[in-house]
C-alpha cells in the first residue's frame, strides 16, 4: 500500500502535523539563490596562520546569498577548523552530516563517547546534530562541509 502526503496529513497525530513533505520530482523546480565565484583566500590564510587561536572560521556568503542563515552555497556551509596543539574545539552543528578534511596536523574528534584519532589528508564523514569535540595533539587545520543550509532552507528541526 503506498501513502500520499495528502492521506498522512489527513490524520490528527502531531507528528504527522509537523511532517514536511518533499516530491524529488519537484527538487529541480526549487529557486535558490546563484553561487558567485569566490576564493576564501582571507580565510584559507587565517586560518593558517600560527598566530589565530582555536577557532572556526566561516566561509559565510548568507549576505550574498539572501538567506537569512549563515551559508556558503544555498544548501552547505563550508568554514575551516584552526586548533592549537592540546586545545580542543567543541562544536554542536544543526546539520544531517558533516565531513571533516584534515589538512595540516594531528588530532582526534570524538561523538557520543566514541573516538577516532586523525592526521594530514584524512577524510571524515560525520553524523550532525551531535555534540562533537576536535582536540588537537599538533597544531591543526581542518576545513568541515555541512548541509546546516540545506535543513534550515528546508526548515527541518
Amino acid at each position: 500500500m503506498s501513502t500520499n502526503a495528502a492521506s498522512v496529513a489527513a490524520t490528527n497525530e502531531p507528528w504527522r502535523e509537523r511532517a514536511r513533505y518533499f516530491n524529488p520530482t519537484e527538487a529541480f523546480s526549487q529557486v535558490l539563490s546563484p553561487v558567485p565565484s569566490i576564493a576564501f583566500t582571507g580565510q584559507r590564510d587565517y586560518a593558517f596562520d600560527a598566530a589565530t587561536p582555536t577557532s572556526l572560521i566561516d566561509m559565510d556568503l548568507s549576505a550574498i546569498l539572501n538567506t537569512s542563515y549563515p551559508a556558503t552555497t544555498p544548501l552547505v556551509m563550508s568554514r575551516y577548523l584552526r586548533i592549537r596543539a592540546g586545545e580542543q574545539l567543541q562544536m554542536d552543528v544543526r546539520a544531517s552530516m558533516q565531513l571533516l578534511v584534515i589538512c595540516v596536523g594531528s588530532g582526534y574528534t570524538r561523538i557520543n563517547g566514541e573516538a577516532v584519532n586523525w592526521g594530514p589528508g584524512d577524510v571524515l564523514m560525520l553524523p550532525g546534530g551531535t555534540l562533537t569535540e576536535h582536540g588537537a595533539s599538533d597544531d591543526a587545520v581542518a576545513w568541515l562541509l555541512t548541509d546546516e543550509p540545506a535543513l534550515n532552507y528546508l526548515q527541518l528541526d
